[in-house]
């Protein structure tokens, strides 16, 4: 997917043939800006191809105690070989579309099960079909049309199961157009897709804004057609005052 090269030198933590893409590296070790891969990993809040996917957080247990193991982010922790039905709860309801899982040993032949708890409802099988990644991973294909939080795993590949990472989506807003109704300089639109979030308690060169008494829009277009579960917005935070903001889609 990422495997191009790039026809101008990106700027440290960008990667791919726009330097459209950012790195997420582990220690915030520079990543290859061909094709985004990581010498060191993937940063533990994301995975996948170059590690462009946002890991979703959960908690697991086993008969209503907290198991820690499948939730750490560590693939050298594991299943002791005796659990082999866990229930996953994320922090806030999500549309599942993949999950990762990493065994201790061959990832071949293993099976595990993700079921959706839906109040009121019996359980609906919505993750089972695989393709695997190397050796002791492969990626499980969900398909869910609602958003939820309960989910149920397994299999009787649970017992050699070591890790399991859900994913959160891709960020499809980076360095896209924008455009507001007008500007505060020098807080201009397109810095509201530029990834950074390291100056995010001022008003500088990270965040945008409007002019002063303007009510304001703010206007995002995509360069092909896209398929948006979630919108994370991150506003400027001022914690003499409460802000108000609201998100309307035209």
């Amino acid at each position: 997917m990422f495997l191009c090269s790039a026809r101008t030198q990106c700027e440290d933590g960008w990667f791919g043939p726009d330097c459209q893409y950012q790195c997420h590296c582990a220690g915030s070790a520079p990543c290859n800006k061909h094709d985004g891969s990581c010498s060191s990993g993937c940063h533990q809040d994301w995975f996948g191809p170059a590690c462009q996917y946002a890991s979703v957080a959960f908690n697991v247990t086993f008969r209503q105690k907290n198991v820690s193991w499948l939730a750490d982010k560590d693939d050298m922790t594991c299943n002791n070989g005796k659990t082999i039905r866990l229930r996953i709860k994320t922090q806030v309801p999500i549309h599942l579309s993949w999950i990762r899982a990493v065994f201790k040993d061959t990832a071949k032949n293993k099976q595990i099960y993700l079921k959706k708890i839906e109040q009121g409802k019996k359980q609906r099988l919505i993750c089972q079909s695989t393709a695997l990644v190397n050796k002791t991973t492969y990626d499980i294909v969900c398909k869910t049309q609602k958003s939820a939080k309960k989910y149920v795993l397994f299999g009787s590949g649970v017992k050699s199961l070591c890790s399991i990472y859900i994913s959160g989506g891709r960020n499809l807003a980076l360095k896209q157009n924008t455009k507001q109704s007008s500007t505060f300089k020098p807080c201009f639109s397109s810095h509201a897709v530029d990834g950074k979030l390291d100056n995010i308690a001022s008003q500088a060169a990270t965040c945008t804004r409007t002019g002063k008494g303007d009510t304001g829009w703010w206007r995002l277009t995509f360069s092909q057609p896209v398929h948006v579960y979630m919108f994370r917005i991150y506003n400027i935070r001022k914690p003499e005052r409460k802000s108000k903001s609201s998100l309307q889609l035209l």
